[in-house]
């Protein structure tokens, strides 16, 4: 899966020998639907609609052998969320891939798309802007192996170890947090 695509994925979708299923998923997927149609475009996988803080609202859980991200999930509205739910989506063994720019927000004063910095501090991967700052290893807790390292992006790959099971209530908790922001959005 390919979170975050943008209007067609960058992963790739063929590996000679292998059977390759690409899924990929962006939550501007009509925009680039319509862009697509407008220029006569016809890409191999274009993205559906969903957003990463939903991944398992859409997507049945432990379905995909890797989860990756490339410079998108800097711009959720919560990363932290992102990351939780490709780990649900991703299967034990398999592997969360980000690769992002470090500290766009802070580069780009915090305006546009990018509100939360992505670091590597002392070789662990760290979320943060100007009011917090987690160790996404420490988030994770025994759920996920996290390692992280800067070659010019801020490369990281977790490897889900175990399910963590959240309570039967949270998606109904989640949706009525979806509605209230959209009602509080429509009467603005």
């Amino acid at each position: 899966m390919d979170v975050g695509s943008g209007p067609v994925p960058n992963t790739g979708y063929k590996l000679e020998g292998v059977a390759v299923q690409l899924k990929a998923v962006d939550p501007l997927a009509s925009i680039y639907s319509n862009l697509r149609a407008c220029h006569g475009l016809c890409p191999p996988i274009a993205p559906t609609f969903a957003a990463a803080e939903e991944l398992s609202s859409f997507f049945e859980l432990n379905s995909f052998d890797i989860v990756h991200c490339c410079n998108a999930l800097d711009h959720s509205f919560d990363p932290f969320r992102g990351i939780t739910e490709m780990l649900k989506v991703v299967r034990v063994g398999g592997f969360v891939l980000l690769r992002h720019h470090p500290n766009e927000a802070e580069h780009g004063q915090y305006n546009g798309f990018h509100h939360y910095n992505f670091d590597s501090r002392d070789s662990r991967f760290v979320i943060w802007n100007k009011s917090m700052m987690v160790d996404v290893a420490d988030f994770l807790g025994a759920q996920a192996e996290v390692e992280c390292a800067i070659p010019g992006y801020v490369d990281v790959v977790i490897r889900k170890i175990r399910d963590e099971r959240g309570s039967p209530d949270a998606r109904r908790d989640r949706i009525k947090q979806y509605l209230q922001a959209f009602i509080e959005m429509s009467a603005l």
